[in-house]
């Protein structure tokens, strides 16, 4: 695996990261469905199918393009182009999350449960650029174990389905010790499928994947003010 950033050539205003391997590779085929949302060449229960296009989606909506190059037996490339930030200039937040109050958000702490971790580790940026404080879990056990060593939680983001538990059992669990804590699940299902799954209808928040910024920005607004 090799991984490299550079000025692109055609545009000095842009950027590029690139990210190599020397993998099986990829047929045209594949390549075509790759960043389609819920499109897994993974076991059944090893993988969400959503990482590729999240990420697809966060370079779309700052402005980039994200290219792959790939060969049977060869390898695959990625190639990721964006806007080049100004010299002195101090980062910001996307204008999708503008809707946040920052200071507002500073004093909330998000427990975010996802056992996918490229998933996970891309909505922890989100919420970290928003400027709410989070504590990650990759499993049940793992967020069980956050709920019971931190005094303030509160909101549960969790994942419905997951490897060891599902979100609903987490979160029974986790109100338990949090009572006053929001519960904002995630999932593809459709909502009939979600309220057989052991969500409240009507009580808890819904997020269908995959979502954008400014649909996260938004709910989070909506439900912790």
């Amino acid at each position: 695996l090799s991984i490299a950033t550079c000025r692109s050539g055609g545009d000095p205003d842009k950027v590029r990261l690139l990210v190599a391997d020397t993998g099986v590779g990829m047929s045209p085929e594949l390549q075509a469905r790759i960043f389609e949302p819920f499109f897994t060449t993974k076991e059944l229960g090893k993988g969400t199918g959503l990482g590729l296009s999240m990420v697809h989606g966060i370079v779309e909506q700052s402005g980039g393009r994200l290219r792959v190059h790939s060969q049977p037996g060869v390898g695959t490339r990625f190639e990721i182009s964006l806007p080049a930030a100004e010299a002195g200039v101090e980062g910001r937040a996307p204008v999708a999350v503008g809707s946040v109050n920052r200071d507002r958000a500073r004093r909330k702490q998000i427990l975010l449960l996802e056992d996918d971790p490229a998933v996970r580790r891309i909505i922890s940026r989100r919420l970290e650029i928003m400027g709410y404080r989070v504590l990650e879990a990759g499993s049940a056990d793992e967020a069980i174990a956050q709920a019971q060593a931190q005094p303030q939680i509160d909101l549960l983001l969790s994942d419905i389905v997951l490897v060891d538990k599902s979100g609903p059992w987490v979160r029974d669990a986790v109100v338990a010790l949090h009572p006053e804590i929001v519960v904002l699940f995630m999932s593809g299902y459709t909502d009939d499928e979600v309220v057989r799954r052991g969500v409240r209808e009507g009580r808890e928040h819904l997020l269908q994947k995959p979502f954008s910024n400014e649909v996260l920005a938004l709910k989070l607004q909506e439900i912790l003010g």
